[in-house]
């Protein structure tokens, strides 16, 4: 039936489909079938959002998928309690601007050892002096973060001027 068409033929297809109807169903499972990017499996949970027992299986296809920090943001996002522990240790590895490790910094319970791995991270980024305050602004809620920005300022400042 779509043997030739590709996922987004068949997702167009799927959008247009009567909800509901047989056609949706064997739609729904060509997509399933055709799915092999993180998009694809991105899209196709949207698409199920009714059906639990089909998003935990698409849910585990986009682990296996998952690259980048954002691919990871959003199964930690969609996945609750169950996956937020593993989603915020690959999140930590692979952050590497501000915006990137306050998001998982935040996202840790006080004591925990990965927030240290962060702030070690944040006091080896390199801001510009326009830059600095941006990255403060960016670290609100987080008094430690805007201290270990503020002395890296301070420090490369005085170090600039030797």
């Amino acid at each position: 039936m779509f043997i030739g068409a590709d996922f987004d033929e068949v997702r167009l297809a799927y959008i247009d489909s009567e909800k509901g109807s047989y056609i949706e169903k064997v739609l729904l499972k060509c997509l399933c079938e055709k799915a092999s990017t993180f998009k694809h499996f991105k899209s196709l949970y949207h698409y199920c959002s009714g059906d639990s027992s089909v998003r935990q299986l698409i849910l585990e296809k986009m682990i296996l998928v998952a690259k980048t920090f954002d691919d990871w943001y959003y199964i930690f996002f969609v996945s609750g309690e169950d996956l937020a522990d593993y989603c915020l240790e690959k999140m930590k590895d692979l952050a590497d601007g501000i915006y990137e490790l306050r998001c998982v910094y935040m996202n840790l319970d006080e004591g925990d050892w990965r927030r240290e791995v962060i702030e070690e991270k944040v006091s080896r980024l390199n801001f510009s002096t326009n830059e600095v305050e941006r990255a403060y602004d960016a670290c609100i809620g987080s008094d430690r973060l805007r201290e270990i920005i503020r002395k890296k300022f301070i420090f490369d400042k005085i170090v600039k001027e030797e």
